[in-house]
């Protein structure tokens, strides 16, 4: 039964209506503005609390995880700063696993030396911007993803902008950690750090 018919029978069935027929036809368009309302409380709060999860698409992970997990992953809105060899791996990933939105973010273009760790780059990509080429590759893995990209500096205005709850950070000098750091953790968002030196990870 869809939530608005069951509001209005609800509604309707909370006791009988009595009194005059103008009583009973102000009886009837009160609850019926309220079931209505009823529906509306509940369709936001279904939105909001308990996203879409494709059963079968995530099926090994719902198994694994549960479906509690699965919910606050469909509830990600990430950012991944660095599309670098280590950056697009972790947002492939992420990707792959469902989360609600990705932001891609590098400032500099494609050179030669990406093209040894960065895979979705090639020779035609050189000159372009790293996330720019990335967000095309990488939103062919998930449609179920809002995927989008950025090569703006990042600020507390871009932070302000894009409202994401993790930040990924993977390129980025000390100052710039512990500045983004420093904010992620005032404004409640949760704030990874990642690097890669050689081998080393």
């Amino acid at each position: 039964m869809p939530i608005k018919d069951f509001c209005a029978f609800a509604c309707h069935s909370l006791g009988p209506m009595k009194g005059k027929s103008g009583n009973n036809n102000s009886r009837v368009i009160q609850q019926t503005a309220r079931s209505d309302q009823m529906a509306t409380d509940l369709e936001y709060q279904t939105s909001t609390t308990t996203p879409e999860i494709d059963e079968h698409l995530y099926s090994r992970q719902l198994y694994v995880m549960g479906k509690e997990a699965m919910y606050e992953l469909r509830n990600a809105d990430i950012l991944i700063s660095g599309m670098h060899g280590l950056g697009v791996e972790i947002a492939k990933n992420l990707i792959l696993s469902g989360v609600k939105s990705v932001i891609v973010h590098d400032c500099n273009n494609v050179d030669y030396k990406d093209l040894s760790s960065q895979y979705y780059f090639s020779e035609s990509d050189i000159g372009q911007n790293r996330a720019e080429v990335a967000k095309e590759k990488l939103s062919e893995l998930n449609n179920n993803v809002n995927m989008t990209y950025s090569s703006s500096d990042i600020d507390e205005d871009f932070l302000q902008k894009h409202k994401v709850n993790v930040f990924v950070l993977t390129d980025g000098d000390i100052n710039n950690q512990v500045k983004i750091g420093d904010y992620c953790h005032e404004h409640g968002i949760k704030f990874v750090n990642a690097n890669t030196k050689g081998l080393f990870g």
